[in-house]
C-alpha cells in the first residue's frame, strides 16, 4: 500500500499542489491525491498512515476534515471494527451546485463592495465591476451548461 513508484510520488505532489492552491492543506490534498491514483476503492486508516508515511495524528485529522468537507467518506464492513475511507461520489449536478453557491456568495461579496464605493470611474471599480459581470454570466451559465452535458454524456 505504501507509496514506493518515483513516478506516483510525482503525481501525489502535483495533485496536492494543484489543490493546495485551492485552499486545502498540503497534507489534506497529498492523501486526496493518494486516494485519486491508488487502484484501490477502500482504504483504512491504517492503509492511509503507511501509505503517505504519515503520523496516525496527522492522518486523524487530515481524514477526519475530508470527510467534513464531503471529498471522502467512510464505512465499516460487516465484521469489521476498522473505517474503510473512499472518495465521495458526487454527480455533476451536486458540483455544479457547488460552484454556483460559491460564485454567488463571492459575487454578492463583490456587489456590496461596490455599493460603497464613491469612485465609480477608478480602475480599480471598473475592474470589480468587470469581475462581478463575469460572476452573472457565468452563474447564468451552470444551469444551461448541466443540461447540456447531460445531453451530450447521458
Amino acid at each position: 500500500m505504501r507509496v514506493n513508484n518515483h513516478e506516483e510520488k510525482l503525481l501525489i505532489d502535483k495533485i496536492g499542489l494543484f489543490h493546495q492552491k485551492k485552499g486545502m492543506s498540503p497534507i489534506e490534498s497529498r492523501i486526496m491525491a493518494f486516494f485519486m491514483i491508488r487502484e484501490e476503492e477502500l482504504f483504512s486508516f491504517d492503509d492511509v498512515v503507511k501509505g503517505m508515511q504519515i503520523s496516525k495524528s496527522t492522518a486523524s485529522t487530515a481524514l477526519r476534515s475530508l470527510v467534513d468537507r464531503n471529498i471522502l467518506t467512510h464505512i465499516k464492513l460487516n465484521g469489521s471494527r476498522k473505517r474503510y475511507f473512499k472518495l465521495k461520489a458526487i454527480s455533476i449536478e451536486e458540483e455544479a451546485v457547488e460552484l454556483k453557491t460559491s460564485m454567488s456568495a463571492f459575487r454578492n461579496i463583490l456587489n456590496e463592495s461596490l455599493k460603497h464605493r464613491n469612485d465609480q470611474e477608478s480602475s480599480k471599480f471598473l475592474m470589480l465591476k468587470k469581475r462581478l459581470n463575469a460572476c452573472d454570466f457565468l452563474i447564468n451559465k451552470i444551469d444551461d451548461l448541466i443540461v447540456e452535458y447531460k445531453t451530450i454524456f447521458s
